[in-house]
């Protein structure tokens, strides 16, 4: 069976005008320190890897694929990338939500990822304590996938429902 890809639900314009301002925010006193005190050079190359990790993880939120086949769901193009088995995810429990509407499963507490205006990534608590690695950019949209590790995966696709009949279909269930 082939593989099924499922793009993320693209974040919006203020994604990007956040992370611009941000930059612009960090970068431009820093090149001003730089341009009056030489010895400033190394805190512009962290203030650039800090840049790139911003860029990247911003470019993620429109560019994010989850891939179901039948070994495994893969998530690409993003710094919190993963391959979860197919044993490891309880199909069977999985199930579209709107986190609009079941606040106790919202993202409160990042653990190890980015949170950007209109994004998160990562591995992040909930208000129910779960622990998610959530790939989130429309909160209305989201496939919550509990897993036998003991933590729920999180993804903004455009259609959940599709996606986890596709997910029901490749892996049985």
């Amino acid at each position: 069976m082939p593989t099924e890809t499922f793009p993320i639900v693209p974040s919006g314009a203020k994604t990007f005008w956040f992370v611009a301002a941000l930059l612009l925010l960090i970068l431009v006193p820093v090149l001003v320190a730089v341009a009056k005190i030489p010895l400033v050079a190394p805190v512009l190359l962290i203030v650039l890897g800090v840049g790139a990790i911003v860029g990247y993880s911003a470019a993620s939120s429109r560019r994010a694929l989850f891939e179901l086949s039948p070994e495994e769901l893969r998530i690409r193009r993003s710094m919190f990338g993963k391959r979860i088995p197919r044993e490891e995810i309880l199909i069977a429990e999985a199930r579209a939500i709107d986190l609009t509407q079941e606040t106790a499963y919202k993202p409160f507490l990042r653990l190890w990822g980015a949170g950007l205006l209109g994004y998160c990534q990562g591995w992040f608590l909930l208000r129910n304590y779960e622990r998610a690695l959530a790939f989130l950019t429309d909160r209305a949209r989201v496939a919550y996938l509990p897993t036998s590790k003991g933590y729920k995966v999180m993804l903004s696709v455009e259609d959940p429902q599709s996606f986890l009949d596709a997910a029901r279909g490749v892996w049985g269930g």
